[in-house]
């Protein structure tokens, strides 16, 4: 019985990478939060790169115990609520989360991943109606930061045009990236990857960023229908994110290159790759990709990615000593 769980785990997993595929993740690129302004959080440089380790391991890393008391040191009050925030969605307190973000709305806090968080809490909790309500009361809707929220729950909604419509001459990073996305929801594969090859060029030489990007380019070259050039990325894009330590991205690469695998008829190393990514997202407790492997099973045999089906193959029965 446990085995036959486990096997529609996995085989769900491999669809969820399908999705991943074709929509992203809500990106996770790094920020400076020294960029704020005084009424916007000033946060000195060095406590700006604690904050970020911080944030960091929260999104892509198992945590240790003493992560809270990272946290509860910081002196930026800012900083210390938006990390609990995120503390607290791990720990699937959705709720406390959302009500905690959503207090600082209207003080329009620059720094993008706060508002990546607020829009996925928003999501868990059943608010998204309320944070929208809210968008609308705050002042100045032109406002960079209001316009990339605005963007994710269009994003959320399927709605690339209005994406694009928000989001076209930002050229910050995590604008750029959910551009991509959109350009990719729309079909537009090439564009997007001249999107992602510019923001290569954007990248520090310490950023922890590429891995994301790398395997965003390795899904473009697989709805291109490139295999092999994805399955290239794809392993860039898991060589980069064991280097970073970042399990998120590494649950993603494996489950991409697992679909590759699978389409190639190589059904058991695309099982251990599967296997891989749901260890890793269990640890970090990835909420995107473990509550669809466990809610999520196959219906069809074939999947919408972006604009192009992908027609599954049908398992030609293997000789076994099982």
């Amino acid at each position: 019985m446990r085995n036959t769980f486990l096997n529609l785990l996995i085989i769900s997993f491999a669809f969820i990478g399908l999705t991943l595929i074709s929509l992203g993740l809500i990106p996770t690129l790094q920020n400076d939060i020294s960029h704020s302004s005084q009424s916007n959080f000033l946060i000195s440089k060095s406590d700006s790169t604690k904050i970020l380790n911080i944030e960091f391991k929260l999104l892509n890393q198992e945590i240790s115990k003493d992560i809270i008391d990272s946290i509860n040191v910081l002196q930026n009050q800012f900083a210390k609520d938006y990390l609990t925030a995120v503390y607290d969605k791990r720990n699937k307190s959705f709720d406390k989360s959302f009500n905690t973000l959503i207090a600082y709305l209207k003080n329009k806090p620059k720094h993008f991943k706060f508002y990546e968080e607020l829009v996925t809490v928003s999501n868990l909790s059943g608010k998204s109606d309320l944070l929208k309500k809210q968008i609308s009361e705050v002042k100045d809707s032109s406002d960079i930061y209001l316009k990339y929220l605005k963007a994710l729950i269009s994003y959320n909604q399927n709605k690339y045009a209005d994406v694009i419509s928000l989001l076209n001459g930002n050229e910050d990073i995590e604008s750029l990236l959910l551009l991509s996305y959109a350009h990719r929801g729309k079909g537009d594969f090439n564009y997007a990857l001249v999107i992602l090859e510019s923001l290569k060029k954007k990248l520090n030489t310490d950023s922890k960023s590429l891995d994301k990007i790398l395997i965003s380019q390795g899904s473009l070259y697989f709805l291109s229908g490139d295999y092999e050039k994805a399955k290239q990325f794809y392993h860039a894009g898991l060589n980069e994110a064991v280097k970073n330590q970042n399990s998120r991205e590494q649950a993603k690469a494996n489950i991409n290159l697992g679909i590759i695998d699978d389409q190639n008829g190589e059904f058991d190393l695309a099982r251990s790759k599967y296997k891989a990514a749901l260890k890793l997202a269990e640890d970090i407790e990835d909420i995107d990709s473990v509550s669809y492997t466990h809610l999520t099973l196959p219906t069809s045999d074939s999947v919408d990615l972006g604009g192009r089906s992908i027609i599954k193959k049908k398992k030609k029965k293997k000789e076994s000593k099982r």
